[in-house]
């Protein structure tokens, strides 16, 4: 049957070094109609006889998906990762390693529901660059708007009449 499964993979790192964090959703398909498959399913990916939970199957999904989420988020930097739902570039590259783990355990990796990726680390490297950005951009409209006042000035020093009346005031 059809299963859904949630994982949150921390510690990972971008192409330029910012800490990444994973929050995955995946949809599998169980092979348990075909009583063949189920049992190729239960001695591939749990090795031992007996009953298995939704829970064992995520323990065992678990490190798979990491390597390949490691792999993944390695080869992008922060900026296109960070808050993103990646399912269609993660189903590529990380739905591919899954699958190939998967292969012939009665198990079918059908997709990525959804997987969103955070750097904190980033956004607060980014909003500082924003400030930092915003404040050259209101410094350079500063020095602007004072460049355009002392033009203003030239051109009134320019005028002959305004010459005229700055001659007539004595110095002190």
């Amino acid at each position: 049957g059809a299963v859904s499964l949630g994982f949150d993979v921390p510690d990972l790192r971008s192409a330029d070094g910012f800490p990444v964090s994973a929050s995955a959703t995946l949809s599998l398909s169980i092979q348990t109609h075909r009583p063949d498959l189920y049992k190729d399913f239960a001695r591939e990916i749990f090795r031992t006889p007996g009953v298995f939970a939704v829970a064992d199957l995520r323990k065992q999904l678990a490190s798979e998906l990491r390597k390949g989420l490691l792999d993944f988020a390695a080869s992008e930097k922060a900026e296109a990762l960070h808050g993103k739902n990646r399912g269609r570039d993660a189903m590529e590259k990380v739905g591919l390693h899954l699958e190939r783990h998967l292969f012939g355990t009665g198990v079918h990796f059908d997709k990525f529901t959804e997987i969103v990726l955070a750097s904190p680390e980033y956004e607060k490297a980014a909003a500082l660059e924003a400030r930092r950005v915003e404040a050259a951009r209101a410094s350079a409209e500063r020095v602007e708007k004072k460049e355009a006042r002392i033009r203003r000035f030239a051109t009134l020093m320019k005028d002959e009449e305004l010459q005229g009346m700055l001659t007539k005031i004595p110095d002190e």
